[in-house]
């Protein structure tokens, strides 16, 4: 921040008082001087006040009122500063008693504040940027990166207040410095980076208590257990992956057995549903065979009661004798049914053993 202009309007002993620090451009370094009591500080105080509506001493602002000033007359400071290439202008009265406009008698009129953007000094206001105490004093702050406490240890030096800076705690010392030059980001930064440093130690740990949790699972065999513990901890990574794959290959290879055997089973279903008609046929067979007994037996029965009836005879043998090989054609059907039959029950248990 660079002073430009003051002005004290009934501000401790100035009356109407302009200090012009664009006259002393020239000179990097100049002394304020005077009698005691002359006002030297109160230039001070009016820029204090100004910034930050305090004083640099104990005074309140509503003391700052000349006592001089009578109730027509009001107590302002106007301050011009540079701040970052642009110059401000602000504003502040302090709480005071003041005549009515109308009528007798006189007023409590609020302190006020305002803070600008000019041109110029007495120029024109280019952008108008708070206009009331509490908004001043925050954008103040925010432009100067100094509280009002700030301020008075580093920028003024009335009466060797700069030693209460030197004599600041560390702590308090550093709190100013990072304000004054911006190295709060840089603090800012080295936190963020310790706590994500943090962040990533802890994940870190997970990572290594969930994989040394792996190694000791229970998932693994005796013999997968031993090797893991034998070797090396770089080498434990791939020799999981390893084992992983193995156990990945043979459990492909026993699924790919168990549909193997899922589908002989089916086939051996479908089988034994199609047999299922052929057993009922072989019922029917056996049937067929007790009907030929019995006519066998009839037809003993006629040729012996029909001895002398010779062409009845032969021709009757000749009835058995063809019964007879339809009966051993119907026998060896049976027992070819009952064979195929057999062995697909044979076929059906151990299939279904394999499958257990």
């Amino acid at each position: 921040m660079k002073p430009i202009y003051l002005e004290m309007n009934y501000f401790g002993p100035h009356e109407n008082s302009v200090v012009d620090f664009r006259l002393l451009d020239e000179s990097p370094i100049f002394l304020i001087s005077g009698d005691t009591g002359a006002g030297k500080s109160t230039i001070f105080d009016a820029m204090t006040y100004a910034l930050f509506g305090t004083t640099t001493g104990d005074r309140d602002a509503k003391e700052m009122r000349s006592q001089f000033a009578t109730a027509d007359d009001r107590t302002s400071v106007t301050f011009y500063f540079e701040q970052g290439n642009l110059l401000y202008r602000i504003e502040r009265s302090p709480e005071q008693k003041l005549s009515k406009k109308r009528g007798s008698g006189s007023t409590l009129q609020k302190s006020t504040a305002k803070l600008a953007i000019v041109d110029r000094v007495q120029g024109i206001e280019k952008n108008n940027i708070a206009i009331n105490p509490k908004n001043v004093g925050e954008e103040i702050t925010r432009l100067l990166h100094l509280n009002a406490e700030q301020f008075k240890k580093i920028i003024l030096l009335p009466q060797n207040d700069f030693s209460r800076f030197l004599k600041s705690s560390t702590p308090d010392k550093e709190a100013i410095l990072k304000r004054i030059f911006g190295t709060y980001i840089f603090t800012s930064f080295s936190n963020e980076i310790k706590a994500k440093n943090s962040e990533m130690n802890a994940v870190y740990l997970e990572h290594d208590r969930k994989q040394q949790n792996l190694y000791e699972s229970p998932i693994w065999n005796p013999i997968e257990l031993k090797e893991l513990e034998d070797a090396a901890e770089q080498e434990k990574r791939d020799l999981v992956t390893s084992l992983w794959k193995d156990r990945v290959a043979r459990k492909n290879e026993i699924e790919g057995q168990t549909f193997e055997q899922e589908e002989k089973v089916t086939s051996l279903e479908i089988a034994y549903k199609w047999a299922s008609p052929l057993k009922e046929s072989i019922h029917e067979l056996e049937q067929d065979i007790k009907q030929s007994k019995s006519l066998k037996n009839n037809i003993a029965g006629v040729i012996s009661e029909k001895a002398k009836d010779e062409i009845l005879l032969k021709k009757l043998t000749k009835e058995k004798e063809d019964l007879n090989k339809q009966q051993e054609n119907i026998n060896e059907n049976k027992k070819a049914a009952e064979k195929i039959f057999v062995q697909i029950q044979l076929s059906l248990q151990v299939e279904k053993n394999n499958q257990r």
